[in-house]
């Protein structure tokens, strides 16, 4: 039997998702809640989060590089931890002695395109800013390093590229610190957060061929791709329904013992970075994506379910309030009930 509690919570929950008006406080969600998410895993909870989340903004790139192309958020980092994303994207790159976050992509012509986005020192700043105000749990993905300074050509970061930019990183506040050989999915928020009294924020490191280390970092918020058992693959389509049918399909063959990511995102052309098409505005066909995220939620179960949701173009508080949807699942489990019983589970 549904608690009375739960049944309320799910009833507000179908409001927001039918009519538009967020029940949902977007900057603290976590820590409202703590109470019941503190005792799950990050194996069981949903995490809203965005696709290449500094690329806001265009600070450099190359001459032919189009905003279209290359742009695939509205809202800095800041705007966006304070609408609930919990997972950021960063693809990192370094340009004229600077790290930024980027989106470049290799032409048909075999040749670098793209552009620079928001610092990563003012990312930095905007999740220190955050977590001073806020006791949340925030994943921070590197991947996709680029080395815009290199002697010839383009290329991935090496380990000394890779060591300046930890440095940086380290200057992150609230770094959460454990075995280095941690089972990340493993662990509660609770854990993490300290039962809602502190933040906690990680880095999660992948660059794929590089053979990059960690080294005296590895464990003091600061881990590899391996500690997350992470899976993600991009639908590599125009069709937001083909996209969101592959994802779902992707979602029922591995979510159960991996840690799932949906990319909600539809894809563009490689190859034609320096073109913008008259017929598909990317942000607008993101934009009305989104508005088919909550779609998802009927092939959730307690089994079956994203652990992060990233989208592109993030407007407002729907990413957060499906992933607290799928998140509320838990609250109908025998294990809960009593637990239920005694909490409030606070929004406003």
């Amino acid at each position: 039997m549904v608690p009375m509690r739960a049944a309320l919570l799910c009833l507000n929950l179908i409001c927001v998702l039918h009519i538009g008006k967020s029940a949902l406080k977007t900057e603290d969600w976590m820590t409202k809640n703590i109470e019941w998410l503190g005792i799950l895993t990050l194996k069981q909870l949903c995490l809203a989060g965005t696709h290449n989340s500094g690329m806001n903004q265009i600070t450099g790139g190359t001459p032919k590089a189009k905003p279209c192309k290359v742009l695939t958020q509205d809202l800095t980092v800041g705007k966006q931890l304070e609408n609930g994303i919990r997972y950021l994207d960063l693809r990192p790159v370094l340009s004229e002695g600077i790290f930024t976050s980027g989106n470049f992509m290799l032409t048909e012509k075999n040749k670098w395109e793209g552009a620079n986005g928001q610092s990563i020192e003012s990312i930095i700043e905007d999740v220190n800013n955050f977590t001073s105000q806020y006791n949340e749990f925030i994943i921070i993905n590197l991947s996709h390093s680029l080395n815009m300074d290199g002697d010839t050509e383009p290329r991935k970061f090496n380990q000394k590229d890779w060591d300046q930019l930890f440095d940086l990183l380290n200057s992150t506040e609230n770094l959460f610190h454990s075995k280095a050989t941690l089972h990340l999915e493993t662990i509660t928020l609770g854990e993490i957060t300290n039962n809602g009294s502190r933040a906690g924020v990680i880095y999660v490191f992948y660059d794929q061929g590089t053979g990059v280390d960690l080294g005296e970092l590895a464990g003091k918020g600061f881990f590899y791709h391996r500690n997350l058992h992470l899976f993600q693959s991009e639908s590599d389509t125009h069709d937001p329904l083909i996209m969101i049918d592959q994802q779902i399909s992707l979602m029922e063959k591995v979510s159960h013992n991996r840690y799932f990511l949906m990319s909600f995102i539809i894809s563009q052309s490689p190859t034609k970075v320096t073109v913008c098409s008259k017929r598909r505005n990317h942000r607008e066909l993101a934009q009305k994506t989104n508005t088919k995220l909550k779609g998802i939620l009927k092939y959730v179960s307690n089994d079956i379910h994203p652990n992060i949701i990233i989208v592109d173009y993030l407007a407002d508080s729907n990413v957060a309030e499906v992933a607290m949807t799928i998140n509320v699942r838990w609250l109908t489990k025998t294990a809960l009930d009593s637990f239920i019983k005694k909490k409030a589970i606070k929004w406003k």
